[in-house]
């Protein structure tokens, strides 16, 4: 048990790696990591994007000072150009499922912004 103990400190490392490591079967590691070490696999939550809190309130206040300018001023859109717009994202190849980890009960889920 404290061997599997000491090779999980990688929170991202799979059963079969553990196995391999330790050198124990399948079923015997994960009893060890579920039953007696209580571990689970979570997934890690994906969220649009991991703003602070000084953002969320600057957006707020920016879509509440829109929607007061459209109120006032109805013509408004019709003075409005719009554009082709192109977006380059970043590659990024860690799934939902590579970004699991093991952890405890109370351990908070780890976070992952969505591209």
């Amino acid at each position: 048990m404290e061997q599997v103990l000491a090779a999980v400190e990688d929170r991202h490392c799979t059963i079969n790696h553990l196995c391999a490591e330790v050198g124990i079967g399948y079923g015997s590691c994960q009893r060890i990591l579920t039953q007696q070490l209580n571990k689970h696999r979570i997934a890690a939550k994906f969220v649009s994007r991991v703003l602070t809190q000084d953002q969320k309130d600057s957006r707020v206040a920016i879509c509440q000072e829109l929607k007061e300018t459209v109120i006032n001023d109805p013509i408004l859109f019709l003075n409005v150009t719009t554009g082709d717009e192109s977006i380059v994202y970043a590659y990024n190849p860690e799934t939902k499922l590579q970004s699991s980890q093991w952890n405890s009960p109370g351990s908070p889920r780890p976070k992952k912004a969505r591209m």
